[in-house]
């Protein structure tokens, strides 16, 4: 890592050097118990937002920073395309791999540096454990507001709480390679339609400090 790297290049540096095993944990691999924990963890997000978006068999959705493809494939029989996108070159390869489906279609994107013509014709978007990892919350607020002047309503899960302290010590949350921290009133103030999600997987470790969003259009 050059000693000048900002944090959102470190971690796409992270993402594009994990070997296979840890890349397709997609960065949970300390939060559960086992794959198999992961695994139903997995199921339980992909519910939260079939029933919080309304996902339907007529949406076209969006998986921003779909990582190994799990999620996507876990929502893709509730709706009728995927568009899933990712920085992560191993991950998308895992993805396609292990999890290649008839309405999902695996892309490279950077969301730092996103083209918004890329949303066209998605009518919900989610991303999951995915947005503490880019360069600003004030980008991420760009890119909800973006999405929802196309028409697309949008659910952010498992943000870290900028109110809530995390007093575990860990290395890779500190310094360079540190987490985007939210607040819910940011949401609230700049998208008075969104409703903030809390307490819904009590088996998650992070569960605690950590919260979701749901950006309607206006």
């Amino acid at each position: 890592m050059s000693a000048s790297m900002g944090r959102d290049e470190a971690w796409a540096d992270v993402w594009n050097t994990r070997d296979e095993p840890r890349t397709d944990w997609n960065g949970y691999e300390s939060c559960f118990p086992t794959q198999d924990d992961y695994e139903a963890w997995v199921q339980q997000a992909a519910e939260l937002v079939t029933v919080e978006l309304g996902l339907t068999s007529e949406d076209d959705v969006l998986d921003l920073g779909c990582g190994s493809g799990r999620h996507s494939a876990a929502i893709a029989p509730r709706v009728r395309s995927i568009l899933a996108l990712d920085y992560s070159r191993p991950a998308l390869s895992i993805a396609a791999k292990k999890r290649a489906l008839a309405n999902v279609r695996y892309e490279w994107a950077d969301l730092n540096n996103y083209d918004p013509a890329v949303f066209e014709g998605r009518t919900k978007a989610y991303a999951i454990g995915s947005m503490l990892y880019l360069k600003s919350t004030e980008h991420v607020m760009n890119l909800v507001a973006e999405l929802n002047k196309g028409g697309c309503d949008v659910m952010l899960l498992d943000l870290p709480d900028a109110e809530m302290e995390d007093a575990r010590a860990r290395d890779y949350d500190r310094g360079t390679y540190s987490h985007l921290h939210f607040r819910e009133r940011d949401f609230l103030n700049s998208f008075p339609q969104s409703r903030i999600v809390r307490g819904r997987f009590p088996e998650y470790v992070n569960d605690p400090i950590r919260f979701s969003v749901v950006v309607p259009t206006p």
